[in-house]
C-alpha cells in the first residue's frame, strides 16, 4: 500500500483521533488502520 491509499487511511486515522464525538482509544485506531492497510495490500 502506497501513495494516495496510505494517505488516505492515516487521514482517516487522524481524523477519527482528533474528533470529539466518540473517544476511540489509540491503540485501537492504529491496529484498525494497519489492519485495513494489511487487508487493502492483500486485495
Amino acid at each position: 500500500v502506497s501513495g494516495w491509499l496510505s494517505a488516505a487511511i492515516g487521514l482517516v486515522a487522524l481524523a477519527l483521533l482528533l474528533q470529539r464525538w466518540v473517544r476511540a482509544p489509540e491503540p485501537a485506531v492504529v491496529a484498525l488502520a494497519a489492519l485495513a492497510g494489511v487487508l487493502l495490500h492483500e486485495a
